[in-house]
């Protein structure tokens, strides 16, 4: 699929139409402090972050297609039941960094608690290791109906020492009746993801000629 769009989006620019792209501006907040390899990130991306609550408070047309795309996990984070017919998590990607500085993906489940972006991991799980050495990482959706796309650039920490995030969590996994949730949220670490930047897509005229995108960018800013 990502090959396919950067394939597509070539062509579009080759034909010289230009995709249209909207800048969204918000105000953040530094990151925690950063040591060892974590220093260089941080100068790179400022270390300015925010929370999930932030997003939705100053781009509510972006968070809107994010809850088109992650209804089940915004409903519930509201204190509301999942739409019939969605999934209350649904399955998204994360990318982040191994040891030797390849890339890795991997499936998992986010979950939206107290205005945070969260997630329970494993212990055994690699990508909770990767997370603890390098906190960068991004976040994709699954696509939506009409290809919509949710990119998310995050900081991940592990927030094991704040009770009432799993708290939070818990009491939103407990609503839905999941099992599963339940059980790894109750039991493996959980994970803040302090969010950098998002960017949001929609295709336009899709199989026909001049199929094109419209894409948002909300950063977090000082």
């Amino acid at each position: 699929m990502i090959l396919l769009r950067g394939v597509h989006d070539h062509a579009l620019r080759a034909q010289g139409r230009a995709e249209r792209r909207v800048p969204i501006k918000c105000t953040g907040r530094p990151s925690g402090s950063v040591s060892g390899n974590r220093a260089g990130p941080a100068a790179r991306d400022n270390g300015i972050v925010a929370t999930w609550h932030e997003f939705e408070s100053s781009a509510p047309q972006m968070a809107a297609a994010a809850a088109m795309l992650w209804p089940g996990i915004t409903a519930l984070g509201r204190g509301q039941p999942a739409p019939p017919g969605t999934p209350c998590f649904p399955v998204a990607f994360l990318a982040t960094v191994r040891p030797d500085g390849s890339p890795r993906l991997h499936p998992f489940c986010p979950v939206l608690a107290g205005g945070r972006l969260l997630a329970a991991i494993p212990r055994s799980s690699p990508k909770g290791n990767d997370l603890r050495r390098e906190p960068r990482c991004a976040i994709h959706s699954l696509p939506g109906p009409e290809d919509d796309e949710l990119s998310i650039r995050a900081r991940a920490r592990e927030a094991g020492n704040d009770p009432r995030l799993r708290a939070a969590a818990l009491a939103v996994v407990t609503r839905s009746g999941v099992g599963g949730m339940i059980q790894t949220v109750s039991d493996d670490p959980i994970f803040e993801f302090d969010i950098v930047r998002v960017d949001t897509a929609r295709w336009l005229d899709i199989g026909q000629p001049g199929t094109r995108p419209v894409r948002q960018t909300w950063r977090a800013r000082p």
